[in-house]
């Protein structure tokens, strides 16, 4: 029995390689599907076009067993959604900078310190021991 699977060893690991492209690439293509879906007021149509293209190159790599197309298909995948990311942030971080305005939402002074209070000072209690 030992001897059999030393013999098929390389066909496991083989096999093995397979599955674990496959299930990163379908879990990557699950993610850029959600990605796209929980921010479709974030990301421009040309976007959504990038990740749905490349999230078919995916699946039709999923129909095969060549792990280099299956590789080589996510990696793309995952650029157009470092992309979708960086577009998405990037709104969201202009959104929250539009909200708060020229002084910022929590009252404070343009330089960090709520009005009233020094920049150095802490406030605080202690009890000696």
């Amino acid at each position: 029995m030992r001897a059999e699977a030393e013999q098929h060893a390389s066909e496991d690991a083989e096999r093995r390689q397979v599955v674990e492209a496959r299930n990163m690439a379908d879990s990557l293509a699950y993610s850029a599907e959600k990605l796209v879906e929980d921010n479709a007021e974030h990301v421009d149509d040309a976007m959504k076009e990038s990740i749905a293209t490349a999230v078919a190159e995916v699946r039709q790599a999923l129909e095969g067993d060549d792990v280099e197309q299956i590789q080589q298909a996510a990696e793309r995948l995952s650029a157009a959604m470092q992309e979708v990311g960086q577009a998405v942030y990037q709104k969201a971080a202009q959104a929250e900078a539009e909200a708060q305005g020229p002084e910022g939402s929590d009252g404070a002074s343009p330089g960090g310190a709520p009005e009233g209070e020094e920049a150095g000072t802490v406030e605080g209690e202690f009890r000696e021991v």
